[in-house]
């Protein structure tokens, strides 16, 4: 899928009380528009009025981290098994990471469902199905910091791809190679009915600068925070943020991203940027750090 300027092009018009951070180019070279809470890591918020490609715009909350992955001092740690059901905020405490997200799609006793792998440790109690769909998109982490997308649904207990220490898993894979999964493919009955509404999402993607990779939680189920379909996180991913190749994680009231040194949002505690639903931060199964 090869984009035109026109659909790349900033949005220029204001509307009081409404701040939407400027749309970074492709083109420019590492490091990308936002806050650089550390060497290789930049935070950007888009809130109120954001233009989504293919519907408009709409009122959202969306928060990216762009990470370097070039960055030789930055590790990517997924959840150890015996580090499940605690909150996204207070595995990164445990692992000492500047951000974090959700992963794993999970059952009620928080086990993942597809392969999961957090520092070396491959998870043994992993499944396939929800009640709908199969959870086999997985993104694995090599020691260099390589970003490796892949079919797992062969290795469900692993082994993941040589040299690779860290896996997380969701579904369905929204970006191909540059190419965005289509509307009929989200609408199969092996996939989640939720990616047809607006909802909170989360998602990782690679950038076409085949350098960084994107961390993407988007708010909703709240006053101003509409949430996204999948097509439409698909799109937004692929035409606003650049990225390549993007897989969905776990969404709802488990999307969560944490980043260590930043104020909360709104009377939440330190460092939880996202809203978070009414009952609070959830224990979920995993995490990425």
């Amino acid at each position: 899928m090869v984009e035109s300027m026109g659909e790349r092009r900033t949005f220029a018009f204001l509307i009081a009380a409404i701040f939407v951070v400027g749309m970074p180019s492709s083109a420019r070279a590492w490091p990308h528009e936002g806050r650089e809470i550390h060497p290789g890591i930049i935070y950007r918020s888009m809130t109120g009025l954001v233009p989504l490609p293919g519907t408009g715009p709409t009122w959202q909350g969306v928060h990216l981290l762009y990470v370097d992955s070039w960055n030789g001092e930055i590790e990517f740690l997924a959840t150890r098994p015996d580090q499940r059901n605690i909150t996204v905020s207070e595995f990164a405490r445990r692992v000492g990471a500047t951000a974090a997200i959700n992963a794993n799609f999970f059952d009620r006793e928080r086990a993942s469902c597809g392969l999961m792998q957090g520092q070396g440790q491959t998870w043994t109690d992993t499944y396939h199905h929800l009640p709908y769909g199969r959870c086999s998109d997985s993104i694995g982490f090599d020691t260099e910091n390589g970003i490796h997308f892949f079919d797992s649904y062969d290795q469900l207990q692993g082994p993941a791809p040589d040299g690779v220490t860290d896996v997380v898993t969701g579904m369905p894979r929204l970006i191909t190679a540059g190419t965005i999964t289509s509307l009929a493919e989200l609408r199969r009955r092996d996939y989640a009915p939720n990616l047809r509404n607006p909802n909170p999402r989360t998602a990782i993607c690679r950038h076409e600068d085949e350098r960084t990779v994107v961390l993407a939680v988007v708010e909703g189920r709240a006053p101003g925070r509409r949430g996204m379909t999948g097509l439409e996180l698909a799109r937004f991913l692929r035409r606003t943020v650049g990225c390549i190749d993007a897989v969905a994680l776990d969404g709802g009231g488990s999307s969560t991203l944490f980043v260590d040194g930043l104020p909360g949002l709104g009377d939440q505690d330190a460092g939880m940027v996202s809203r978070l639903p009414p009952r609070g931060e959830r224990g979920i199964c995993c995490h990425l750090g």
